[in-house]
């Protein structure tokens, strides 16, 4: 009866550290990453043209116009926010955040449709801001 009771404490043991391996790695961003999306998504559903580009990087508007101008010809009825991944980027400074939105089918009615979208967020002075968003 001991060998089973040991290997299942072991087994356990081996558990709560990969546990505190993975959650090591999260990212003490998220908070300020999450704010910077939940910002843009904001403006996004109050039509708030400068205020979604302010949430872009400055060498970034031309792509961020295209993505306001995309918005604006959308329709937008019920668009929530509904879930937010945040996730190493290709460098340091960077953060890829996956976002699941949730809209309203009009063609459906009491229907909600998802969309995923990835942005690639980077750190400039001290803030979060949208780099490319796919």
């Amino acid at each position: 009866m001991e060998g089973p009771i040991r290997r299942h404490i072991i087994s356990l043991a081996l558990v709560l550290v990969a546990l505190s391996v993975i959650a090591a790695g999260c990212d003490t961003d998220s908070g300020p990453i999450k704010a910077t999306v939940k910002e843009y998504y904001d403006a996004v559903i109050a039509g708030a043209r400068e205020a979604q580009l302010a949430q872009w990087l400055p060498d970034r508007q031309a792509d961020a116009t295209r993505e306001v101008d995309a918005w604006s010809r959308r329709d937008r009825q019920g668009l929530n926010l509904t879930d937010v991944h945040i996730s190493d980027g290709p460098a340091s400074d960077q953060r890829l955040v996956h976002v699941t939105l949730s809209l309203d089918d009009r063609a459906r009615p009491g229907v909600r449709r998802y969309e995923s979208k990835v942005l690639l967020m980077q750190l400039v002075e001290g803030g979060w801001r949208i780099r490319d968003l796919r």
